[in-house]
């Protein structure tokens, strides 16, 4: 059964479902459980240091190829245990950790103090690690294990580790699309204090605690959402500590060298034309890092996936057909001067919203876009023009019904039991469960599944007596949340 729905304005309201939902019962109400999602991350930043769409080099370790371990190896955040290998079952002990941070600092723009002694009395021989460790204290990202000692040989555990980074991160300035929950935007931080681990309630420290739900929300931490086990007291290994510091770069400024183009959704259901939500971002820096190059002329242009040959986006001359977007300026493909031009930090933010008619993504349309720098003049040429970069953003049909299905028949009593839609009304057994699962739908001339995950759908449900005409005696409301297919039950 399809059940019509309000517009989709950030989450969907199942306003005439309330027959559809009602499970007339014969004697007694049964018990109704509604499954819904565990807690989702809030306060993540959809952009990231090391996007697909820059390229980046693999670090060269034969013992893995995480793409996070490319990443701090890109940034200089590690050089490996040996040239060739990264060990990422690996342990991380507390002084190799000072070294990382302050590197990681480093990348993201942190100014790190001059490393002067901190009263710490059991410092490694390491000039370099004595160095990072006092930083780290001038920072305040470490207290030490107590007022005069860091323990530099003792292991990191996870709650360590998101304490380091919470702690960098209140000492980092947010870059493009960074969360912070402070007015100011002076550092990145988190406001949700949800969470869904059932093991930092007890035998953590209250620090320790609110730095693991704060990053988890931040999308820092290596788990998915609805994840309930944090292992706290566990030993950080190599890789995970390469995913929190991969994660936490993506809210600073932290960008690679030259022009970079990314997106803050390559893919989404419906038209992508949402204010603060599609948008495209340009950052250019001449070398990796926080420090952007301002006043960059950059030419953004764009081109929508064809099967037509002669809308293809370059010619047989490798130039730009006449079917090109302009997002800025007046020609597409061409360097002039009222193209884009980067900010004070090196950046350029795009609303898809905002941009000239046309450029948007609409729904079920792809659209490649293309971003470069040159000198004024200079025209685009496909396999010739290089220090570009490019990203593709993909919308799919939306969701406008929602599809209801129950184990249990359709009744067959009259309107008089039942009320008006006796259609949508169905039996349940006294004392029994009643499971109705509900998938979002588009109705283009042919129906078709809708797999978005996350949206929101209010559901209205009563019950009553078999033998009564009012049969709302049982008024219920509830949130169901779809899965990635899709569906909620």
């Amino acid at each position: 059964m399809l059940s019509p729905l309000k517009k989709r304005l950030g989450v969907f309201t199942a306003i005439a479902v309330m027959a559809a939902l009602v499970p007339a019962l014969v004697a007694s109400p049964a018990s109704a459980a509604v499954s819904t999602d565990a807690q989702p991350k809030a306060d993540t930043t959809k952009l990231e240091a090391c996007p697909a769409s820059a390229s980046i080099a693999s670090a060269g370790f034969t013992d893995t190829t995480s793409t996070d371990v490319d990443c701090i190896k890109y940034y200089g955040v590690t050089t490996g245990v040996t040239a060739t290998t990264y060990e990422p079952a690996g342990t991380v002990t507390r002084e190799t950790m000072a070294l990382f941070l302050t590197r990681l600092a480093t990348a993201m723009g942190v100014t790190l103090g001059d490393g002067s002694d901190q009263g710490f009395t059991d410092l490694p021989t390491s000039a370099a690690s004595v160095t990072a460790i006092n930083q780290i204290k001038q920072l305040g990202v470490t207290l030490g294990t107590t007022a005069t000692t860091y323990s530099p040989d003792n292991n990191v555990t996870r709650e360590q580790m998101a304490m380091f980074i919470e702690r960098l991160l209140g000492n980092t300035a947010p870059g493009p699309n960074g969360n912070s929950d402070d007015t100011t935007t002076t550092n990145i931080s988190g406001n949700a204090t949800t969470y869904n681990y059932a093991d930092i309630d007890t035998g953590v420290t209250y620090e320790g605690h609110n730095a693991i739900a704060e990053l988890y929300h931040l999308g820092v931490t290596d788990d998915v959402s609805g994840a309930t086990a944090y292992r706290p007291s566990a030993d950080i290994t190599r890789a995970e500590m390469a995913t929190f510091m991969t994660n936490a770069m993506g809210h600073s400024n932290a960008r690679p060298a030259g022009i970079t183009l990314q997106a803050t959704k390559n893919a989404a259901v419906g038209a992508m034309s949402t204010i603060n939500v599609h948008e495209l971002h340009v950052s250019d820096r001449a070398a990796a890092g926080s420090t952007g190059t301002s006043g960059t002329v950059v030419d953004v242009f764009g081109y929508k996936t064809s099967t037509n040959v002669d809308n293809a986006a370059f010619g047989a001359l490798t130039t730009c057909k006449d079917s090109a977007l302009v997002t800025m300026g007046s020609v597409a493909c061409y360097m002039e001067a009222s193209d884009w031009v980067t900010n004070s930090t090196g950046n350029i933010e795009i609303q898809l919203s905002a941009a000239a008619s046309g450029v948007q993504v609409a729904e079920a349309e792809t659209v490649q876009y293309w971003a470069w720098t040159a000198a004024a003049g200079t025209s685009y040429l496909n396999g010739t023009t290089t220090g570009g970069s490019t990203t593709t953003l993909t919308s799919s049909y939306g969701g406008d019904h929602v599809y209801m299905s129950t184990s249990h028949d359709n009744a067959t009593e009259t309107s008089e039991d039942y009320g008006p839609a006796t259609s949508d009304c169905m039996d349940g057994k006294m004392g029994s469960d009643i499971t109705i699962t509900m998938q979002l739908m588009r109705t283009t001339g042919t129906t078709k599944t809708v797999a978005d995950a996350g949206v929101s759908i209010g559901v209205n449900s009563a019950t009553g007596d078999h033998g009564g005409s009012n049969i709302a005696t049982d008024i219920q409301n509830s949130i169901v949340v779809t899965d990635a297919s899709g569906t909620a039950t």
